[in-house]
C-alpha cells in the first residue's frame, strides 16, 4: 500500500469550497489553492511521481502525467506518456508534439479520446 496523494483536494460532500477562508483552513500546505466558477479547490504543488490518466470511456489507465502537465492549460500530448508496461507491448504512444492538441490523444485500448474536452481525468 502506498501513501500516494490525490492530485486534487476537494471537500468530501461537494467538489469545491465556497469561500477562500474555508479552503485555506482545510487544504494542506502541499496543495496550491485554485479558484474556478464553482469555488475553491487544491491542486498538488509538485507531484513526486506521475499520476495515472484515466480514459473517460473505458476507464483504462495506460498513460501517466509528465513534468509538462499543467491542470490550468489545455491538454496536449506532451503532458502525458504511455506507461512503460504498455510501450513494451508494442503499443504506439501519443504523438510527442505539443502542438498536436488533445484530439490526437486516443486510448490504446478502446480508441476513445483521453481528453475529449481538453482536460485529463486523473486518479
Amino acid at each position: 500500500m502506498t501513501d500516494k496523494k490525490p492530485f486534487y483536494f476537494t471537500p468530501v460532500k461537494s467538489d469545491r469550497y465556497k469561500t477562500l477562508a474555508k479552503a485555506q483552513q482545510a487544504i494542506p500546505d502541499d496543495y496550491e489553492i485554485k479558484e474556478d466558477e464553482r469555488g475553491f479547490y487544491g491542486v498538488l504543488k509538485a507531484p513526486c511521481e506521475p499520476v495515472d490518466v484515466i480514459c473517460p470511456l473505458c476507464g483504462g489507465r495506460h498513460y501517466e502525467t509528465t513534468d509538462q502537465y499543467d491542470p490550468d492549460k489545455h491538454a496536449h500530448p506532451g503532458m502525458i506518456r504511455l506507461k512503460e508496461k504498455y510501450a513494451n507491448y508494442g503499443w504506439e504512444p501519443a504523438p510527442p508534439d505539443p502542438s498536436a492538441g488533445s484530439g490526437s490523444i486516443e486510448c490504446r485500448q478502446c480508441g476513445g479520446l483521453v481528453a475529449p474536452e481538453g482536460r485529463f481525468k486523473l486518479e
